[in-house]
């Protein structure tokens, strides 16, 4: 499975990157909210399958697709080295709990060379996208 196989409501995503998130990635946000939820900020400079005609051309218009995310039950919160996150790899995985009390655990995982950030949860959905041209001066 890919990294987007673990996402609901990936429709969208799935028609922008069928083969999944298979480049570096930049999680540009963490954004937490009340009763454990959050949004995280996916900053990509994979070209995508499909031209959005909203978007424009791609290169030419934008070169980064951020993909929002929002999770719920937030469980754990792993940040080493936050100042140093850059482009790198990301996967999400899942694990189903024996004690039947949480039914399934997602764990996002977006390493480096010297950091890493950690998020469990209960599930990641799909939000919204937006785009970006980063001429290399920008930094999300």
């Amino acid at each position: 499975m890919n990294t987007i196989d673990y996402i609901y409501n990936d429709i969208f995503l799935k028609e922008l990157f069928p083969e999944g998130l298979n480049q570096n990635v930049y999680l540009g946000q963490i954004v937490l909210g009340v009763s454990g939820r959050l949004e995280i900020a996916i900053h990509t400079k994979q070209r995508p399958a499909k031209e959005i005609e909203k978007w424009g051309v791609w290169g030419k218009d934008y070169n980064v697709i951020v993909i929002y995310l929002s999770g719920t039950s937030l469980g754990v919160l792993q940040l080493e080295n936050w100042e140093k996150v850059d482009y790198g790899f990301l996967s999400i995985s899942h694990d189903q709990v024996a004690n039947g009390q949480i039914p399934h655990i997602f764990t996002l995982l977006h390493i480096g060379e010297d950091w890493s950030i950690k998020i469990q949860s209960q599930g990641f959905g799909f939000g919204r996208c937006s785009t970006y041209f980063d001429n290399g001066k920008y930094v999300p």
